[in-house]
């Protein structure tokens, strides 16, 4: 649930995901174009602004969207494709994995860890919440393309 009266107001994960109902989902292999940050930058995604670290990864969707990863959580999820090598820009793919899944009833925001920035999500965009704790959200037509809801 969000903040049904002042949708703006950035709420905590725990508020955020109280009431919601979760699904198992499977992120599908696709292949994404990613380069590696530089200089500590601001990436403007679709859900909000998102600050980026030297070394993050920036994907680049197929709608020219695009969204930075932490590192450590890149290559956890990522491999790159033949004949780039881990670390160089260039083609990766990304790994099927399980996470768990919410489609959001009302407009909220929540907060990335680290000051990272503020995501926003609209109803029927999807709350994604990886193996290892972290949340992202993600458009609903977006979602569509590259999840499968398995439970």
């Amino acid at each position: 649930m969000c903040d049904n009266n002042n949708p703006k107001v950035v709420l905590s994960i725990k508020k955020t995901v109280a009431g919601l109902q979760w699904k198992k989902a499977r992120k599908r292999e696709i292949e994404v174009v990613v380069a590696f940050c530089e200089e500590a930058t601001v990436i403007n995604t679709l859900e909000g602004s998102v600050r980026c670290e030297p070394g993050d990864a920036i994907l680049y969707g197929v709608h020219g969207e695009r969204w930075p990863v932490t590192r450590g959580l890149f290559e956890k999820l990522y491999e790159p494709v033949f004949p780039v090598k881990i670390g160089e820009n260039g083609l990766y793919r990304r790994l099927s994995h399980e996470v768990n899944a919410a489609k959001l009833t009302l407009q909220c925001t929540i907060p990335l860890p680290d000051n990272r920035g503020d995501l926003g999500g609209n109803a029927g965009d999807w709350l994604v919440k990886q193996q290892d704790d972290s949340y992202g959200i993600v458009a609903g037509d977006i979602f569509a393309r590259t999840y499968e809801i398995i439970e």
